[in-house]
């Protein structure tokens, strides 16, 4: 019984270490982030955009209080390494 009970266990594990790293396979991730101005002071209230250049899809949140914001389940998009980090910053005068 207990040859039978190591003879089930090993293929199981076998099996369970070819499953576990599929959940690595993401579709989607959050961002975070804080607004500051140019003097380095925190935005509150500010309009946040995450821009899908795949879609053309925009993604909009809201600052908090202490500048801080953040998109939840956004797809994931593959980009030119040129393009990655790019952000623009539009004032409202």
């Amino acid at each position: 019984m207990r040859i039978l009970k190591v003879q089930l266990a090993l293929p199981f594990a076998a099996l369970m270490a070819l499953v576990i790293p599929a959940f690595g396979q993401v579709t989607s991730g959050n961002v975070t982030g804080t607004v500051y101005d140019p003097t380095g002071a925190t935005v509150p209230n500010a309009t946040v955009v995450a821009h899908n250049s795949n879609t053309g899809a925009d993604t909009t949140t809201t600052s908090t209080a202490a500048g801080d914001y953040r998109f939840e389940n956004l797809p994931v998009v593959e980009e030119e390494a040129g393009k990655i980090g790019r952000a623009s910053c539009r004032e409202r005068v």
